[in-house]
């Protein structure tokens, strides 16, 4: 998929934007993920981080601790990039909206 179209899928699937948002410079468990969503049921974030990973915006990890496994999720290269873009859209959109509002 070409980064534009990637885009798009990112930007029509809800809390996408949030779930990257959250991951932005910071790994987190699922916990911590919904934590930092405004999604109120588990399904929701999970099947917003599965499709993630599956476009390779985000990585799952699962680490062995001593006796157990910790499970972990990391915004890759491409997530950031696919945020950077959302960013620059979001404040050109901004930039207008103040445009106009002051043509007005």
């Amino acid at each position: 998929m070409k980064t534009m179209e990637i885009f798009k899928a990112v930007l029509s699937k809800k809390y996408a934007i949030e779930v990257l948002k959250a991951l932005a410079g910071d790994d987190r468990s699922f916990t911590g993920i919904k934590e930092h969503t405004s999604a109120e049921h588990n399904t929701q974030i999970d099947r917003v981080l599965k499709f993630l990973v599956r476009l390779a915006l985000v990585s799952h990890i699962v680490q062995q601790m001593g006796p157990k496994e910790v499970s972990f999720y990391r915004i890759t290269q491409r997530g950031e990039d696919i945020l950077k873009l959302y960013r620059m859209m979001k404040e050109s959109a901004e930039d207008e909206l103040a445009i106009a509002s002051s043509a007005a």
